[in-house]
């Protein structure tokens, strides 16, 4: 393609050695480009910011035993006898859950607001399956303990679902804590070749193992949070701050917490944090 006429008068290169390589044979040889600045590095503990929640997320996320099941997502692990299974997608299945997993750690990594929204996401994924796939009198059973065991935890959710999910306003949120669409968006498994009530044993574990994740960071403040007090710090002596992340959540509590400091900074460097760029890839 590189001879081909046509493609080189429709693609246009912008990278560096395409610039350099280009000025040199039309121009004196001089290459003149931006002298990137240094990264700034802030440190900062993950251990002081999680406590007692980081050896439980370790526990949890364990490579070789993990806690964290995620069986409704890989139901190939629960056949029923000998049975033939497609191996494009076991793998298929297995991709997603280690996708799922190293989400939760990223979100983890990214901010505290951040993984409790995604334990917020799954536990109701997670019940909206049970609720599809529950038939028989335990199984069905079973789902009631745990709801009148977590009765005060699904009292929260549901007088939360705006803040949390974004699902509509105030007049037309749902009765129950789980819309009808996404009801309607599980995809049965079936009972016939996959065993159904292990799965739903083992989702039952992974909700209680979110509950212990949301019971842990109830009461955690902003202001405990060691990487958003270390991103503020760095904010204040940055001249045009300039802040990526993966997770809206992230930058929703950044921006509020920045504009918080920012009443404690001089006039020149208020102005800078309250117009300072803040983008969520997502």
């Amino acid at each position: 393609m590189s001879n081909d006429a046509l493609f080189q008068e429709l693609v246009q290169q912008h990278s560096r050695a395409y610039v350099k390589k280009s000025t040199v044979q039309s121009e004196n040889g001089q290459v003149l480009f931006p002298k990137p600045r240094e990264p700034k590095i802030q440190a900062y503990s993950v251990r002081q910011t999680y406590g007692k929640v980081l050896a439980k997320i370790e526990e949890a996320f364990n490579k070789n035993k993990p806690l964290f099941n995620l069986g409704i997502y890989y139901p190939y692990s629960y056949p029923i006898g000998e049975i033939e299974l497609d191996p494009f997608e076991e793998n298929r299945q297995k991709q997603v859950v280690g996708l799922i997993r190293t989400s939760f750690l990223k979100r983890f990594e990214s901010s505290v607001e951040a993984f409790k929204t995604s334990c917020w996401n799954l536990l109701r994924k997670l019940l909206a399956w049970i609720e599809v796939h529950a038939e028989t009198p335990h199984e069905r059973h079973q789902l009631d303990i745990w709801k009148r065991q977590n009765a005060e935890l699904i009292g929260y959710i549901h007088e939360h679902q705006r803040e949390l999910f974004g699902d509509g306003s105030e007049e037309d949120l749902e009765e129950d804590i789980i819309p009808t669409e996404m009801l309607e968006e599980v995809q049965r498994v079936d009972r016939s070749q996959f065993n159904v009530s292990d799965i739903i044993d083992d989702t039952i574990s992974d909700l209680n193992q979110i509950v212990i994740f949301l019971r842990d960071l109830r009461d955690f403040k902003p202001s405990q949070d060691k990487k958003l007090s270390a991103l503020i710090k760095l904010l204040k002596t940055d001249s045009v701050p300039r802040v990526f992340t993966s997770a809206f959540v992230t930058c929703s509590r950044l921006r509020s917490s920045a504009a918080s400091s920012a009443k404690q900074m001089s006039a020149s460097r208020s102005t800078v944090v309250r117009s300072m760029t803040i983008a969520a890839m997502t």
